[in-house]
């Protein structure tokens, strides 16, 4: 190899380092910039709440946390400090109920402390929040169809409506959280509840949500859907079938033609 080629190759090399050196400075800058316009994902609203599960107590804090940045994120988890005063007592960590948020969505949280003679109710607490970025899509099949709103007998908020299936695979496992808000849009409470069975593409369902153990006088509320779905390798498996026997029959045929 005469020294002309060699220059060329190391030259070319050079190049493509540069070239490769650039591009990722750029991206970074862009990722930065990006970020700095939109902001990060955080927590935009909480509350919390003394609640009780059989004879134990816990310290829940509960919110909404939003994707603030233009690109999905996913893995989105919700680390809480706790204080006594000045005092740090303890730390928590709950994830974002909807698995992949897209720019500018929400998603409820929960976070629970287990309160004993060692760990005091907290005066305070602060949030430190992290993801990951995807480009995974989120699949949104199920939609609140309609809903309403009532106040039970024993002063708790009942949210009543339907859930409808407008895609192709069938949801295995649907939870629906409420989100309640008092008139002033401070976060009141949320609860949850699952639809008892499966639904199918292009089916209904019917769901309770109540605010019970907790009496609340709520002006409004949103409701999110949590839902995992079949997958679609098995969620046409008669279609596989059809295609299988199409194929077969197709071999035969032709072999009895001589082919």
């Amino acid at each position: 190899m005469n020294s002309r080629i060699k220059a060329v190759i190391i030259l070319l090399i050079i190049y493509i380092g540069v070239t490769l050196a650039v591009s990722a400075l750029l991206i970074h800058y862009y990722y930065r910039k990006e970020e700095a316009a939109g902001g990060k994902p955080e927590v935009i609203v909480s509350a919390s709440r003394i609640l009780k599960a059989d004879s134990i107590k816990f310290f829940t804090v509960f919110g909404l946390v939003m994707n603030k940045l233009k690109r999905n994120i996913s893995s989105v988890a919700v680390n809480v400090t706790f204080f006594s005063g000045n005092r740090k007592i303890a730390t928590g960590l709950g994830y974002a109920e909807i698995k992949i948020l897209r720019p500018g969505e929400k998603s409820p949280f929960f976070v629970y402390l287990k309160l004993d003679s060692s760990t005091p109710v907290p005066s305070r607490y602060n949030f430190t929040v992290s993801y990951k970025e995807t480009d995974e899509e989120p699949i949104r099949q199920i939609r609140v169809a309609e809903s309403s709103y009532t106040v039970s007998e024993e002063g708790y908020c009942v949210v009543t409506g339907t859930l409808e299936n407008v895609g192709i695979r069938e949801a295995r496992s649907t939870k629906i959280i409420c989100v309640y808000y008092d008139s002033k849009g401070n976060l009141l409470f949320m609860a949850h509840s699952f639809v008892s069975s499966k639904i199918e593409p292009y089916g209904r369902r019917t769901f309770s949500v109540s605010s019970k153990p907790v009496k609340i006088s709520s002006a409004r509320y949103e409701l999110y859907v949590v839902t995992s779905y079949e997958k679609l390798v098995t969620a046409r498996y008669e279609l596989l079938i059809l295609i299988i026997v199409a194929i077969v029959a197709f071999v035969i045929i032709m072999k009895r033609r001589g082919w």
